[in-house]
């Protein structure tokens, strides 16, 4: 079971938005997105995005990558969070 978790991000996820929730500016927040190709976490960076919208932060985020999984739907995805 804990390895499921792990595996799918959950316990990542959850403990991402707890330490954000806690340490970060919520008037001025801004992440980046990079190494072992981000895009292949579109989920997790969804769902960070969500997360910390819902909870009133005021964010940006950058995304380094190769652009190999670049297409209408990955940019339709992102373009909701001020992904830039």
């Amino acid at each position: 079971m804990l390895y499921t978790l792990l595996f799918n991000g959950v316990i990542m996820k959850k403990a991402l938005i707890s330490f954000l929730q806690t340490y970060a500016d919520k008037e001025n927040l801004h992440i980046a997105w990079f190494g072992g190709e981000p895009t292949l976490m579109i989920d997790t960076i969804e769902y960070v995005s969500a997360q910390l919208d819902s909870a009133g932060f005021k964010l940006t985020c950058s995304l380094v990558t190769n652009g190999y999984l670049f297409n209408d739907n990955f940019v339709r995805r992102i373009t909701k969070y001020n992904l830039f």
